[in-house]
Protein backbone atom coordinates (compact mmCIF):
# COMPACT_ATOMS: atom_id res chain seq x y z
CA UNK A 1 0.00 0.00 0.00
CA UNK A 2 1.26 3.48 -0.76
CA UNK A 3 -0.17 6.94 -0.34
CA UNK A 4 -0.86 8.23 -3.84
CA UNK A 5 -0.96 11.95 -3.01
CA UNK A 6 2.55 12.18 -1.47
CA UNK A 7 3.98 9.88 -4.14
CA UNK A 8 2.50 12.05 -6.88
CA UNK A 9 3.65 15.26 -5.17
CA UNK A 10 7.26 14.15 -4.74
CA UNK A 11 7.38 12.59 -8.19
CA UNK A 12 6.29 15.90 -9.71
CA UNK A 13 8.81 17.80 -7.55
CA UNK A 14 11.62 15.55 -8.81
CA UNK A 15 10.56 15.96 -12.44
CA UNK A 16 10.23 19.74 -12.04
CA UNK A 17 13.78 19.80 -10.63
CA UNK A 18 15.15 17.97 -13.66
CA UNK A 19 15.34 14.46 -12.21
CA UNK A 20 13.93 11.29 -13.71
CA UNK A 21 12.34 9.35 -10.80
CA UNK A 22 12.86 5.95 -12.43
CA UNK A 23 16.52 6.75 -12.97
CA UNK A 24 17.34 7.42 -9.33
CA UNK A 25 19.27 4.54 -7.77
CA UNK A 26 19.94 4.58 -4.03
CA UNK A 27 23.52 4.34 -2.78
CA UNK A 28 24.49 1.37 -0.61
CA UNK A 29 23.92 3.44 2.54
CA UNK A 30 20.55 4.65 1.28
CA UNK A 31 19.53 1.09 0.35
CA UNK A 32 20.40 -0.07 3.87
CA UNK A 33 18.32 2.72 5.40
CA UNK A 34 15.42 1.92 3.07
CA UNK A 35 15.64 -1.74 4.09
CA UNK A 36 15.63 -0.70 7.76
CA UNK A 37 12.67 1.63 7.26
CA UNK A 38 10.65 -1.10 5.56
CA UNK A 39 11.46 -3.54 8.37
CA UNK A 40 10.44 -1.02 11.05
CA UNK A 41 7.21 -0.24 9.20
CA UNK A 42 6.38 -3.94 8.90
CA UNK A 43 7.14 -4.77 12.57
CA UNK A 44 9.31 -2.52 14.71
CA UNK A 45 9.96 -5.42 17.09
CA UNK A 46 11.19 -7.80 14.40
CA UNK A 47 13.93 -5.99 12.48
CA UNK A 48 16.19 -8.78 11.18
CA UNK A 49 19.50 -9.26 12.99
CA UNK A 50 21.36 -9.00 9.68
CA UNK A 51 19.89 -5.50 9.17
CA UNK A 52 20.91 -4.42 12.69
CA UNK A 53 24.40 -5.82 12.13
CA UNK A 54 24.77 -3.91 8.86
CA UNK A 55 23.58 -0.69 10.52
CA UNK A 56 25.98 -1.14 13.43
CA UNK A 57 28.86 -1.87 11.06
CA UNK A 58 28.12 1.29 9.11
CA UNK A 59 27.06 3.78 11.78
CA UNK A 60 28.46 2.75 15.19
CA UNK A 61 31.15 5.03 16.52
CA UNK A 62 34.28 3.36 17.77
CA UNK A 63 35.39 4.25 21.26
CA UNK A 64 38.93 5.51 21.77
Amino acid sequence: MRAEIPVTFFRRALIDSGFEPEGIAPSADEALLIKFGKAVAADANAVPDVTWAALKARYDETST
